[in-house]
């Protein structure tokens, strides 16, 4: 990981509320392929909201309108897939939460997430878990409106046993056991907070 990186995991690594989340940031932190590695000068887009209140779904872009997004363009439709897969259960949403800055969602913030290095050897579980969050996209599209302007999106989490069989897909990849990362990792989503007293 680069130097950027690296201060900031420095800097909020003090944020880490128990050892087990700490396991899960080191695990993230030791795999060998950034989604940055992935980006390509041809091929297809994949899109991150520029706002947390947008959700943070990662999915292709312009699919959903009107939406502000940042784009990143990768090789193939596969890996579009392995990166939705990658990005949009609570795992991508917990490096988002400690490392991000709670509202703006910069497109550095999930380009320097990891992928798994089991997924870099054998891809095809997470291609076909993000195919399955592509085919999910018409449920689970929701409308916001700010500034009376309404703005369009997806949220994966309408669909929660299918996040739940991506996070246990996501967290296996990592060589974590599901629990207790699980409840905390979805105390965090719904609370955005790291207390995980809550009920």
């Amino acid at each position: 990981m680069g130097s950027g990186i690296n201060w900031r995991i420095a800097k909020q690594w003090p944020r880490v509320p128990t050892e087990t989340v700490a396991d899960l940031v080191r695990a993230i932190i030791r795999q060998k392929n950034t989604v940055e590695s992935y980006s390509s000068a041809n091929g297809v887009s994949i899109a991150f909201p520029v706002a947390a209140e947008y959700f943070l779904s990662v999915i292709p872009s312009g699919t959903v309108l009107p939406r502000r997004e940042s784009v990143l363009r990768v090789k193939d439709a596969d890996t579009q897939r392995l990166l939705m897969a990658a990005l949009n259960g609570h795992v991508g949403y917990a490096w988002w939460w400690m490392f991000g800055d709670g509202f703006d969602v910069k497109l550095s913030d999930f380009t320097s997430a990891t992928i798994p290095d089991a997924w870099v050897k054998n891809p095809q579980p997470a291609i076909a878990m993000g195919q399955r969050l592509l085919d999910a996209m018409p449920d689970c599209a929701v409308e916001i409106t700010i500034h009376k302007k309404v703005w369009r999106n997806v949220n994966f989490h309408l669909k929660p046993e299918l996040i739940a069989e991506l996070d246990r897909l996501h967290l296996s990849a990592l060589g974590l056991p599901e629990q207790p990362l699980l409840r905390h990792l979805r105390i965090m989503r719904s609370s955005s907070s790291w207390n995980y007293a809550a009920p």
